[in-house]
């Protein structure tokens, strides 16, 4: 194949690739355009390119930021915190080397992931919790959702609004 054929045939992927992204993830007028991105999913979803949804658009802009905390709770009493990343803590590189591992902790607090709470919840006692100091074994793991609402930049400046928690998934152990 020649050097030339190459670069055309690169050419085309590139240009075929940043047109598939745009169509899944501009929010175009009417349902044709939503008909166009009906029509490109199964492909995005078959080449493992589906970027999920983006609430970066008017009308239905993301206002709060997630991130979940695992709450280990030790025969003697002591609890044990661990915090998934939070993207804003995060540095630009950071973010995207780990965006996918975010977005990950991001979904899994939602409810059509239910399913995979208790075996996430084995996991995070398995591998995110550290060894407590005491050799205490865990008799009671908690998933808990941090919501921590954006502040509204038309208003003026304050503090930011504080973090709610949501505790969406307990699992009692038998030591």
């Amino acid at each position: 194949m020649s050097t030339k054929l190459k670069r055309h045939l690169t050419n085309v992927f590139i240009v075929a690739f940043l047109g598939l992204i745009f169509i899944d993830t501009y929010p175009g007028p009417g349902s044709a355009w939503k008909n166009l991105q009906n029509g490109v999913d199964p492909l995005l979803d078959f080449t493992g390119l589906w970027q999920g949804r983006w609430d970066l658009f008017a009308p239905d802009v993301d206002r709060q930021n997630h991130h979940i905390e695992v709450v280990a709770i030790h025969r003697d009493g002591e609890r044990t915190v661990w915090r998934s990343p939070v993207w804003r803590d995060l540095s630009c590189f950071q973010t995207f080397v780990r965006i996918r591992e975010v977005e990950f902790y991001d979904r899994i607090r939602q409810e059509w992931n239910s399913p995979a709470w208790p075996a996430f919840a084995d996991y995070a006692r398995r591998e995110l919790i550290p060894p407590s100091e005491t050799d205490s074994p865990i008799i009671e793991i908690e998933l808990i959702e941090v919501i921590r609402p954006l502040a509204d930049l038309r208003l003026p400046a304050r503090q930011p609004p504080l973090p709610s928690r949501r505790s969406f998934y307990q699992q009692p152990l038998v030591p």
